[in-house]
């Protein structure tokens, strides 16, 4: 694929989850949640630019995914006393 591909801009998974971002998820949910959750993000901002919508880097992604595991497990957000 051509970088001038919008689709071919999307980071790679394994380029997310070395994004120094992704450790504190992978610490709080675990790995395999978050490589399920950026597996849906990337799908998803696929879906969207081939709908005609615009690219997202590492950085929207890795946010979009935190937003979604924070609302799927808020229990892991507790404060410990």
């Amino acid at each position: 694929m051509s970088l001038d591909n919008p689709l071919a801009r999307l980071p790679s998974i394994d380029q997310l989850l070395i994004n120094p971002a992704c450790e504190p998820l992978i610490r709080t949910y675990g790995r395999t949640p978050v490589v399920t959750r950026l597996r849906q993000q990337v799908a998803g901002f696929r879906d969207a630019l081939r709908a005609g919508g615009v690219t997202a880097d590492a950085a929207m992604i890795l946010t979009a995914t935190a937003e979604n595991l924070a609302r799927d497990f808020p229990d892991r957000l507790k404060p410990v006393h």
